[in-house]
């Protein structure tokens, strides 16, 4: 993150005369304090700066220590603009009215502000924002950093966060000005992060108020140049134990990994093709293109009736992914096109309608069972007979139940899906499909492959083959086969599949390699952690919590690492033969 300059604005500026964004004086009544009337000013005269600069929707991000204070403001300015303009997020709303506050101050069509009090600090994503007015300078660095990061945030295409700060005054001899410089000298807040030397932050913390406190302003100037040296001397000690890290990690299979991510989101022609093909063929979700970008941006939208998803909960449940009457969603496969349209969403995983999608996939069972007659007239059963098997798919991933059931004391649940995504990196989840014959032998059979790997016809093609759904021909299916053995052979056959899966090389190979880059990664970095933290406890008597949470996220990712979970996903029976049906079934 790179700022704009950024300058303090005091408390005692003589002009700060009530107008709107746009520009035009207002007459208003409103019996505002200087603080609550220059805050508004500033607030504008930001607004119309970067509206000037790039000429486009601007949305500025107001942060404020008081809930009081941030009422008024918002009050102040939503009388002097309109009401699509003006938003708060304050301590007394429920998540549901933070969430849609920050949806229309993000979609709405024109330039707005949002106004934040101290709860707005934590978990908000304004990544989409242009700006921040801190309405008041916190004795807290970690609080600016988080004020910062609301902003500063992946996902955020602008390079430039342009910032104001508001101090009540620029005295030589004011504390809040020494507070300013020494924020923006040693601490550098305002241009870079300080989320990794986190660690020295509370001791600074205390150092700085006991200067504040003894000597006031003149304390403050003093601590800029050990602060510098202390934050300076922090970053050396994590750099160079990120250089022993490396040596003591495969740092070659981290860069293998991360190729092949990053090959995975390029491959955005196939990401676009299965998703689409899901969503748009088989759910039956109203698909639609926006009227720019050619066919790369497009909607999806809830069909009345055609969708093939359930209306309660799923509805409501998909809703924050979906287009409506009441709020466009666009949506694109593009990087490109999306870092060039804001409003344009990335479908990705993490982008809301995926992972409620995979939810919803998981819920439904449906075509995790079946048994299907497969026709074919090149199987000549005279010579071969009919075939009889099954096909299995299984999904092998880390556990991610056994992982947050040893996070359970530790984190809130609403965390896990991020620590999935993490656990993701150390082993990416593949799947195993396998074709087994009665004798519970994988098939191997190229012939015999291709015809149970071909698609499903419901209609005789070209060749005269089909297929036929056995779940409404039982006396076909048991023409052939005992209804008992049948039974006996889907339990064994489950049992059977699974071995083979655990047991083949390429199961073994890549749990392998992830179960030794696994430990040889969090080991060490737990190693580290604890070292950190007795230090702390010699120095202060308290070991550091956060410590103590990451600590157990990495023995928990470990774990569920080396004991990875093989899910099946999905049964099949199949028979084969070159007739159809009904010659099993007679009259039926």
């Amino acid at each position: 993150m790179k700022s704009a300059s950024v300058e303090p604005t005091m408390f005692d500026i003589s002009d700060y005369l009530m107008t709107n964004f746009e520009g035009y004086d207002i007459t208003s009544d409103l019996n505002v304090t200087p603080r609550v009337g220059l805050a508004a000013a500033s607030l504008t005269l930001m607004v119309r700066g970067l509206t000037t600069a790039n000429h486009s929707k601007i949305k500025v991000v107001a942060f404020s220590s008081s809930t009081r204070s941030a009422q008024e403001l918002y009050e102040c300015l939503l009388a002097v603009n309109n009401q699509d303009t003006v938003f708060g997020i304050f301590e007394y709303m429920s998540p549901d009215d933070v969430e849609t506050a920050i949806r229309q101050f993000r979609y709405g069509p024109k330039t707005a502000v949002i106004i934040c009090d101290r709860s707005g600090e934590l978990g908000l994503n304004f990544h989409f924002a242009q700006g921040i007015v801190h309405l008041d300078l916190p004795l807290s660095p970690a609080r600016l950093e988080q004020r910062i990061g609301r902003i500063d945030r992946f996902g955020r295409r602008q390079e430039i966060i342009r910032q104001r700060v508001i101090i009540p005054s620029d005295e030589n001899r004011s504390p809040w000005l020494a507070w300013y410089e020494l924020l923006k000298s040693a601490f550098k807040i305002f241009d870079q992060s300080i989320s990794e030397v986190h660690f020295v932050l509370d001791e600074l913390e205390q150092d700085i108020v006991l200067a504040l406190y003894r000597e006031g302003s003149a304390g403050l100037k003093e601590m800029t140049i050990p602060v510098g040296q202390e934050l300076d001397q922090e970053r050396q000690r994590l750099d160079e134990q990120y250089a022993l890290d490396r040596l003591a990690t495969d740092e070659e299979e981290a860069i293998t990994l991360f190729t092949s991510l990053k090959e995975t989101d390029g491959n955005e022609h196939h990401l676009a093709k299965t998703v689409d093909q899901w969503l748009q063929r088989v759910l039956q979700f109203s698909h639609m293109y926006a009227p720019y970008v050619g066919h790369n941006v497009f909607t999806y939208r809830w069909n009345e009736q055609k969708t093939l998803v359930p209306q309660w909960p799923w509805r409501i449940f998909l809703m924050d992914g979906l287009d409506r009457k009441d709020e466009r969603r666009f949506i694109t496969y593009h990087r490109a096109v999306a870092k060039q349209h804001s409003e344009v969403a990335l479908m990705r995983p993490g982008f809301s309608l995926i992972d409620r999608i995979e939810r919803f996939m998981i819920w439904d069972d449906r075509g995790s069972a079946f048994a299907t007659w497969r026709m074919d007239p090149g199987w000549l059963v005279s010579e071969r007979g009919e075939w009889m098997g099954f096909r299995l798919c299984y999904v092998i991933e880390a556990d991610i139940g056994l992982i947050a059931e040893m996070l359970s004391n530790h984190i809130e649940p609403h965390l896990i899906p991020s620590i999935r995504r993490r656990t993701d990196g150390f082993l990416p989840p593949w799947t195993e499909m396998l074709h087994i014959d009665l004798d519970f032998q994988e098939v191997n059979d190229s012939e015999l492959l291709t015809i149970l790997t071909r698609s499903y016809f419901s209609t005789p093609n070209d060749t005269g083959q089909r297929d036929y759904n056995l779940g409404s021909r039982h006396k076909a299916l048991f023409g052939l086969i005992d209804p008992q053995a049948f039974i006996d052979l889907c339990r064994q056959v489950r049992k059977q599949s699974e071995e083979i899966v655990r047991n083949s090389s390429r199961f073994l190979e890549r749990t392998r390699q992830a179960n030794q880059r696994t430990r040889q990664e969090l080991e060490i970095r737990n190693d580290r952690l604890r070292q950190r933290n007795e230090a702390i406890f010699r120095e202060t008597g308290d070991r550091d919590p956060n410590i103590d949470m990451e600590i157990a996220i990495n023995e928990a990712i470990i774990k569920g690492v080396t004991q990875p979970r093989v899910h099946l996903d999905s049964i099949g029976f199949f028979i084969v033969a070159d007739y159809p049906p009904d010659e099993v079934m007679g009259d039926e």
